[in-house]
């Protein structure tokens, strides 16, 4: 492939329309690359095609949509063991906390309701 439809496939992909506005709006991808050469483009190429084929294994309104489930969840655990609203948004507020904190998931056990 020669360099201006190698150039053609990297715009495509990242839709901008020229080398400035790629070197303005994607530094990942031109830091630090003499782009007059062909390697350099074809670098770029190979690493778009790359981003493509990762997908995420879920999306952040499924994330959002979980976070909602699980904090209704332990609402409902909390009404059968007999806690107030106001105690399990405190709970809640200690497993946001702590999955903050130590990014790590955090069991109702942990907890010691």
């Amino acid at each position: 492939m020669k360099l201006q439809g190698i150039k053609v496939e990297v715009f495509k992909l990242t839709g901008v329309p020229r080398t400035p506005e790629l070197k303005r709006q994607r530094p990942d991808l031109t830091h630090g690359r003499d782009l007059r050469y062909k390697a350099e483009w074809l670098a770029i190429l190979d690493l778009l095609k790359h981003q493509q084929t990762i997908q995420p294994d879920i999306t952040l309104d499924q994330l959002d949509q979980q976070e909602i489930e699980l904090q209704q969840s332990l609402h409902r655990v909390g009404r059968v063991t007999g806690l107030s609203a106001k105690a399990v948004d405190k709970i809640w507020d200690r497993i946001q906390h702590n999955a903050q904190a130590n990014s790590i998931d955090v069991t109702l056990e942990e907890l010691e309701v």
